[in-house]
């Protein structure tokens, strides 16, 4: 949805935004202005320490996830995703199976053809498309490289790599390494027996300042020692407050005080 706010209630969003610790730019500033329009979904779940430093759509989102390209409100992230620059989506599917894939078929708002049929006193009956769902769902610690291009509909598992310039039509399995026009699946960051490992730790369950002391660069001695501090109870689980559209709307609509 998308809501033109009064100066106020601006204000109100704003605030809230920076007591919630939701970045809009990397120094922690705000990019936006008063008449400017934000659009998010009435099924948002935003955890603190996020970042979108690009666009003006909220989306579900994990902390200490970073998105630097525009996105929409139908993407999902979890935690410890990072999204490069140049991100896009691939646009509205034309019916390859009718006789033209001209939107002649199926759009009656397309300016050549209104006018066409205003001036020539024509109708033509378009043929309504089947409404494609629109729904991106990024697991955790993904990281999607420059200038790649997303179909609408897909699922990325927890630890994939999207390198640069690749289209992606498919779901990627998690720490799968996709790549290409159309990515396809190069490899995986891990043998698939560290994969398993991984997932089954649950590691982005946790603040990263818990592995201050952590061998992060040799992932078998990091599972074990991210084991080991869970067994112990060294480390706990990072739970912050989730803000959800309600939560926005509580403070955003909130009466004036007499």
């Amino acid at each position: 949805m998308a809501r033109v706010l009064a100066r106020r209630q601006y204000e109100r969003l704003e605030n809230l935004l920076q007591e919630k610790r939701i970045f809009f730019t990397s120094d922690g500033g705000s990019r936006f202005r008063p008449e400017n329009t934000l659009h998010f979904s009435d099924q948002i779940r935003l955890e603190p320490y996020c970042a979108f430093l690009a666009g003006n759509h909220l989306c579900t989102c994990g902390s200490f996830s970073t998105i630097v390209s525009p996105i929409q409100h139908f993407f999902s992230l979890g935690r410890y995703c990072s999204i490069a620059k140049g991100m896009t989506l691939l646009g509205d599917r034309h019916p390859y199976e009718y006789c033209s894939t001209s939107a002649f078929l199926y759009n009656a708002k397309f300016i050549s053809f209104r006018q066409f049929r205003a001036d020539q006193q024509e109708g033509f009956d378009v043929k309504p498309q089947i409404e494609q769902s629109a729904s991106i769902r990024i697991g955790h610690d993904v990281y999607i490289e420059e200038h790649v291009t997303l179909k609408r509909s897909l699922t990325m598992g927890t630890g994939a790599l999207i390198l640069a310039h690749s289209v992606v039509v498919k779901d990627v399995p998690p720490y799968a390494i996709a790549g290409g026009n159309p990515a396809t699946v190069l490899g995986y960051r891990f043998p698939e027996r560290i994969i398993n490992k991984l997932l089954l730790s649950e590691w982005w369950r946790y603040r990263f300042t818990d592995f201050n002391t952590m061998n992060i660069e040799n992932v078998e001695a990091f599972l074990e020692e991210i084991e080991d501090a869970v067994i112990s109870e060294r480390i706990q689980p990072y739970t912050p407050p989730i803000l959800t559209f309600q939560g926005i709307l509580d403070v955003v609509d909130a009466p004036e005080e007499s």
